[in-house]
């Protein structure tokens, strides 16, 4: 059934409700953030329409869009200190002023992984944020509890629940050697 209702009429003219979702959610995500702003009915739309959410999503599964960093941490015996090297793959991501939003967030994260859902995933030593790029909204989960090493976070959308799902896997503790050959390890998982 095509829908309208009076915004939409008075605002830009006469384009069935249908058709508007049709035509965003072939768009890429830099352009819908743009095009919330150009009335409240668009922004709700592209905001917090499940069934839009899930068409975009379905739509843009054939370019997934990927940011990743990984941090190598060595123990120099010589000198005796860590080094760490950063290491950046990036695949299709953003521009530089939605990269800036993005980190102005979470400045020290790790890793971040955007989904063919549009999701992103910014990861640093104790706190995890999931954020939404059409809208840049953020959501911080709750801390990892205790002292996290490399955590490994994986997350999709669940069609027929309407639902995003994270899982997190990370390790706890430290083994470390030194020259009595004694192995502390914290069991406390």
């Amino acid at each position: 059934a095509i829908t309208m209702d009076v915004e939409e009429i008075e605002g830009i003219g006469f384009l069935p409700r249908d058709l508007i979702i049709d035509i965003l959610s072939r768009l890429p995500v830099k352009v819908l953030h743009r095009f919330k702003f150009v009335s409240k009915r668009w922004r709700s739309l592209i905001s917090f329409d499940p069934h839009f959410k899930n068409l975009h999503c379905i739509r843009s599964k054939g370019s997934p869009k990927l940011l990743l960093t990984r941090y190598d941490y060595m123990y120099n015996f010589d000198a005796m200190r860590f080094e760490s090297t950063v290491h950046f793959t990036v695949i299709d991501v953003f521009d530089k002023s939605f990269y800036n939003h993005f980190t102005a967030h979470v400045p020290d994260a790790g890793c971040f992984t955007i989904s063919c859902c549009n999701l992103a995933c910014l990861i640093s030593y104790k706190t995890i944020h999931v954020c939404n790029p059409s809208t840049q909204e953020f959501v911080k989960l709750p801390d990892l509890q205790g002292r996290t090493f490399d955590p490994v976070v994986g997350f999709g959308y669940l069609a027929p629940a309407n639902a995003y799902k994270l899982a997190i896997l990370a390790v706890r503790g430290y083994i470390f050697d030194d020259e009595y050959g004694e192995i502390p390890y914290d069991n406390d998982m």
